[in-house]
Order: structure tokens, then sequence, then C-alpha cells
């Protein structure tokens, strides 16, 4: 049926580009990976070749479902030869159940239609032909490309990523470089602080020596003067008992009478007798000299 909306909507598109496309929208539209179908399942080994499904599921060990969506004509050795992969694969029991999917309208050789039909008649449980009309095709189409869109946006943004990853690599080194420049000097202020540190310390300890030393010394002479004026006293006090057991001794062997005139108005040791009278002056040698010169002048008047 050419020109309809499904021929419209694949015009320009390969065709690698259809069957992608169209197996992106059978994904969505009858929610393949919702009900546990993966693309891209592994092969499986045949007589003929080994066999890779579009999508497959795992139901336990013993169970696989595949899926192989047709998006135009069916013909060929190449999809005659697949259909005789599944026949054995289904005839062997390795795959429980096969769908194939075909729109409605797109040519079928007589030879693969046969296949086709040998398989319905062999496995009719098991095996099964969706046709897709040309309607749901259309649909199913135009929501492979809006996800080839999001792929390639996805893809876009994921280059990006990749180019902003590159650029970070790329500047991964310069990165280091300054952290280790900043970590140096980080390094070097650290070493300098610890110096200011010790050597504001080792200032602070010989101000406090100096001044420990100074409050010592001056502690000393204090104390050595106390010393100096509490021994004074010491002696003073000794001067003054002996004197006293002098005097007492002195007294015991004297006359009363004479005893009162001489301790009379005696002074304590140390103190000049109130009754001692000045020495003349003939008696000292400066009277003596006083008196030649006097005697001089009259010589020199006569």
């Amino acid at each position: 049926m050419p020109g309809d909306s499904y021929d419209d909507i694949r015009h320009g598109h390969d065709s690698n580009t259809r069957g992608r496309i169209f197996e992106n929208g059978t994904e969505k539209y009858f929610r393949d990976r919702e009900n546990g179908y993966v693309k891209q399942p592994r092969s499986y080994s045949t007589p003929f070749g080994s066999r890779k499904f579009d999508k497959a599921k795992n139901e336990g060990r013993d169970r696989t479902d595949s899926l192989e969506d047709k998006s135009g004509r069916v013909e060929g050795k190449k999809d005659e030869n697949q259909l005789r992969k599944d026949y054995y694969l289904l005839q062997k029991g390795i795959i429980h159940s096969h769908r194939l999917r075909t729109v409605e309208g797109e040519k079928i050789s007589k030879k693969t239609q046969e296949l086709i039909d040998k398989l319905s008649r062999d496995f009719p449980d098991r095996f099964t032909h969706q046709i897709i009309s040309r309607d749901q095709a259309a649909q199913i189409y135009a929501m492979g490309q809006e996800r080839e869109k999001d792929s390639r946006q996805l893809e876009l943004v994921n280059a990006q990523a990749l180019r902003r990853r590159q650029r970070a690599a790329e500047r991964l080194p310069k990165v280091r470089e300054a952290a280790e420049r900043l970590r140096e000097q980080e390094r070097q202020q650290g070493e300098r602080d610890e110096r200011r540190r010790v050597e504001r310390e080792a200032a602070e300890r010989v101000v406090r020596e100096f001044r420990d030393a100074w409050d010592a010394r001056g502690r000393e002479e204090r104390e050595a003067g106390e010393r100096a004026a509490r021994e004074a006293a010491d002696n003073a006090e000794r001067a003054r008992r002996q004197r006293e057991v002098a005097d007492a001794r002195l007294r015991s062997r004297l006359p009363p009478d004479v005893t009162d005139l001489l301790f009379k108005g005696r002074p304590a040791p140390g103190q000049e007798s109130p009754f001692r009278e000045p020495p003349s002056a003939g008696s000292t040698r400066g009277g003596r000299e006083e008196r030649g010169r006097e005697r001089g002048v009259e010589r020199g008047r006569r």
C-alpha cells in the first residue's frame, strides 16, 4: 500500500535505520521492557548457525521467550534461515515460545510464508505470527523516532559530559600543581609562624630570667643590708652586756663612794661623756702650730 502514512513516515530512511526505529517503537508501544523483554539477548547455537533474537526474556532457568520485529518485507535467504533456526530451537525446547511481528501489507515471499505456516501448524501454542496494522505501524514508527531523538539528545548530553570530563582531565595536572603550590605555601607559612613562636618564647624566657635575676639580686642586697643591721645591733647589745658585766664586777671590788664618782655620768658604749672638757690650745698639734705663727708675726713687727 504505497503512499500511506506508514510509507510517508519511513521515507528517506535506509533499511537498517527503519528496522532500528521500528524495534524501538514496538518496545514502547507493546511495553516489551515492562513485560520483561530485553534487547540484544545472548545468541543460541543451531545447525543453521547462531540465532540472536531482537528481544527475549527468561522466566526461570528452563524457559526463554523470544521476539522478532519485521518492519518491512520478509523475504530472502536471511529471513528464511532465521525461521529455520526458530523451528529448531522450538523443536528442541531451547526456546519455550517465539513471537514474530510483521506489518500488514508488507511483502512476504512464498518460501518464508511456508516456513511461517509450518511453525504455526507444528507449534500452535508456542509460535505466534502477529500482524500489525499499518496505522499501528505508523504510530509505532513515530514512537521509535521520538525514542531516537531522546537517544540522540542523551548521546549529545553524554558527549558533552565526556568533553567536560576530558577538559577536567586536561586541567587536572594544573589543578594538582596549584594545589601543591598552595600546600607548599601553607607549609612555609607554618614554618615561619613556628619560628616566630619559638623566637617570641625565647625572648619572653630571657626577659623572665633577667627579671628573676634582677629581683634575686635586689632581694640578696636587701637581705645583706638587713643582716648587717642585725649583726650591728647584736654587736652593740653584746658590748652593752659585756660593759654591764664588767661594771658590775668593778663595783663589787670598789668602795661605794669611789664607785659613785667613777660611774656617775659614764656614757654608754659608743657615746662621748657630757663631762669631758675640750683640749687646750697647746695640748694639740694644731694649737702648737698656731702659736708658732703668732710669734713669727710679732718678730716681724719689731
